[in-house]
């Protein structure tokens, strides 16, 4: 934490780096403290948490943090590199799926659903139990399924009408 100590101006005037909403110092912050740790390919778990020298100085939350605000970081926080990469592979290719592999309009528009949930993850998005997870998910389950990809337009619109005017 020698690092930290001597290059507090990288958290410098604290209150307003808090006040301009920037997390970019949460990628050193977790980072540092799964290599300090040896965590970095398989994280610390469910319950694992990381040392946090700027909320130690401003006293804005506990030191001690179970969370971190941006996606990509929790999961490195919790599963390692290991699930970092999984969830990214398995996005990648639900987004190729549905970019280059599917007959409509509605997969294409998913797949680019796809895409902006995977930039946010980078900047933002809890990872946590919600029903935009689970709609993510859902998604990503529709990209991978051969028989959906292979309708058109006309095909899967007919399946929601189908399905709101019939009792």
């Amino acid at each position: 934490f020698a690092r930290f100590n001597s290059n507090l101006s990288i958290y410098g005037a604290s209150k307003s780096l808090a006040k301009a909403g920037t997390c970019t110092f949460l990628f050193v912050e977790v980072v540092d403290d799964l290599k300090k740790n040896g965590n970095s390919l398989m994280g610390k778990g469910g319950a694992g948490s990381y040392y946090s020298p700027y909320f130690r100085q401003t006293g804005d939350d506990a030191e001690q943090r179970y969370t971190v605000e941006v996606g990509i970081l929790a999961l490195l926080l919790k599963g390692g590199v290991v699930a970092v990469s999984l969830n990214l592979l398995v996005l990648y290719a639900a987004i190729f799926l549905a970019f280059f592999r599917s007959n409509s309009k509605y997969m294409i528009s998913i797949g680019f659903m796809l895409v902006v949930h995977t930039l946010i993850l980078f900047i933002e998005n809890f990872v946590i139990y919600s029903i935009y997870n689970f709609l993510i998910w859902f998604f990503v389950g529709i990209c991978f399924s051969k028989n959906i990809r292979a309708m058109n337009d006309l095909q899967i619109k007919t399946i929601f009408r189908r399905k709101i005017t019939q009792p």
